[in-house]
């Protein structure tokens, strides 16, 4: 007698929280991936946008340029190089400024394209402070003690005028260098142009006396090269005067000293 068994395998399905969580995952990676590409695509734009911006694709369409002194757009333009209808290179960026810097009209100065071919250049015009004289020659120079080009400005006459040791001044540089009170002071030998009570003074914040031809000068710890020349312009007037003590810590304010009294 055969005995037939039947044996009855279930397979137990899998719930629906499994293929959910699958699903959930699935659809993970497949975001992970998607902004994989999408980032690389990306980067892939912005360097071809380099690539096309610096490699002379792009023309000069329009031109902008940033100064701190209005009215020298076309001087800055003329001096750049730039054209409308040339080619943009990284080459043709990097000379553009370097003319800017190298003619001292301007402390510093950025150059930069777009892929719309438009240039920005953004420059600071170096400004005159005072007018030095070495061996009879008259320099305009700047806050930095940088000589600035002999057609920068026409009328002199609102700066003031100071003589100065020749030994002070770096042909190299093209600056006057080492400017400190004391030695602009025993330097300083003749009268500027311009009215005594057209002086103005900064607000100073401490004092430090220093003491030249037995008078005592009241000044600041960080007096600008604008200061040198108007303490240069002031003190041959003051000392011709008897004054034994000048104090110049007070903004539109000047307070000498003679045995006579303080005024």
């Amino acid at each position: 007698m055969k005995v037939l068994l039947t044996v009855e395998r279930r397979i137990k399905a899998p719930d629906k929280e499994s293929f959910s969580s699958a699903g959930v995952k699935r659809r993970g990676g497949r975001v992970k991936v998607l902004v994989l590409i999408f980032s690389v695509l990306i980067c892939m734009s912005l360097v071809a946008a380099k690539i096309i911006a610096y490699t002379g694709v792009t023309e000069i369409k329009k031109i902008e340029v940033k100064s701190n002194v209005k009215g020298i757009e076309d001087k800055v333009v003329r001096i750049a190089g730039f054209e409308k209808g040339m080619e943009i290179s990284s080459g043709l960026l990097k000379r553009a400024e370097n003319k800017l810097i190298e003619s001292r009209y301007f402390s510093t100065a950025t150059v930069s394209a777009d892929l719309r071919g438009r240039v920005k250049i953004t420059v600071v015009a170096r400004i005159p402070v005072g007018v030095v004289l070495v061996d009879g020659h008259a320099y305009q120079v700047d806050s930095e003690g940088v000589i600035l080009p002999e057609d920068l400005i026409v009328d002199w006459s609102y700066l003031p005028l100071v003589k100065y040791d020749e030994s002070m001044f770096s042909s190299k540089d093209k600056r006057f260098k080492n400017f400190v009170v004391g030695d602009f002071l025993r330097r300083a030998s003749g009268l500027s142009y311009g009215v005594v009570n057209r002086i103005e003074y900064v607000d100073l914040t401490s004092s430090i006396v220093h003491t030249f031809d037995d008078v005592d000068i009241l000044v600041c710890d960080e007096l600008e090269v604008k200061d040198f020349f108007r303490l240069a312009y002031i003190y041959p007037w003051m000392v011709d005067m008897g004054v034994d003590r000048i104090d110049i810590r007070f903004k539109d304010r000047i307070i000498v000293h003679r045995e006579e009294g303080e005024r």
